[in-house]
């Protein structure tokens, strides 16, 4: 299963970036997906939010290469770092989850895919340093 883990994030990872991107673009076939379908032109905060998240993402997508390289996490900090974005994605499925849009609630699938694969990229033992 672990080799199927870090493929699989990559592609939730690339639906997610995807979905913050367009938002940061104020494109309008994302307006359902995100923020709970709630705008009809994203403020410019938000904008710049989700901006800033798209690339967070894609630093997320090479902490996920160096677990897998590293057959887990190598550091007391790299396994809290995985904790904490395991923790996020299960927070952003069951929100996107209980989303009144449909198209929010498909999101949900790209986060637990996400969360999944930190979990397993991660290791089972915490480090000791």
């Amino acid at each position: 299963m672990r080799k199927a883990a870090f493929p699989l994030l990559v592609i939730g990872s690339s639906w997610n970036i995807c979905i913050v991107t367009a938002v940061a673009l104020n494109a309008e076939w994302v307006r359902t997906r995100a923020a709970g379908g709630q705008f009809d032109s994203f403020p410019l905060a938000i904008r710049i939010i989700y901006g800033i998240e798209a690339l967070l993402m894609i630093g997320q997508i090479y902490f996920g290469k160096l677990l897998y390289d590293r057959n887990g996490a190598w550091s007391i900090s790299s396994w809290r770092l995985a904790q904490l974005l395991i923790a996020l994605y299960g927070v952003s499925a069951l929100l996107n989850a209980l989303s009144r849009s449909s198209a929010e609630r498909f999101n949900a699938l790209f986060a637990v895919i996400c969360m999944w694969a930190f979990y397993e990229l991660v290791g089972r033992a915490k480090p000791i340093n």
